[in-house]
């Protein structure tokens, strides 16, 4: 069913119609990914409305809490306390490491070394080493 040109086209609207792309979910891994939580932060070190931040940087925030506190006790003055806490980077990373075949468990590990002995000798037999290693030693 999923052949036939009319049920494509179908899918392919309601995909549009949602706003989901692959382009944009890699986008949106990315800006997790490579969050820099200093961005939130103005040059005096004060945390920067969520109005001021760059896009990028709201797309890497999972929740802003803010506490009202009076710290020094007696001093009859309330404080902000702002929590900020990011998307999980790991797991962004973890996800486009994927995407990029960086953590591939398939992956070839057969690796060709090129020797070029000193003098152009020719190794004996007796000094061939075999130096393959063990399959619980390749990561």
């Amino acid at each position: 069913m999923l052949q036939k040109p009319d049920v494509q086209s179908m899918i392919a609207a309601k995909l549009n119609e949602s706003g989901l792309s692959s382009a944009r979910t890699l986008r949106e891994i990315g800006r997790v990914a490579y969050a820099d939580v200093g961005e939130i932060f103005d040059e005096n070190g004060n945390l920067l409305s969520v109005k001021q931040l760059p896009e990028h940087v709201r797309a890497a925030i999972a929740s802003v809490k803010v506490v009202k506190k009076n710290l020094v006790t007696g001093d009859g003055e309330t404080d902000d306390i702002h929590e900020v806490k990011l998307w999980d980077k790991v797991k962004a990373l973890e996800m486009a490491a994927k995407y990029l075949k960086l953590l591939d468990d398939n992956r070839d590990t057969n690796v060709t070394l090129q020797v070029t002995w000193i003098n152009n000798s020719q190794p004996q037999p007796s000094e061939v080493i075999d130096v393959t290693p063990e399959p619980e030693q390749i990561e």
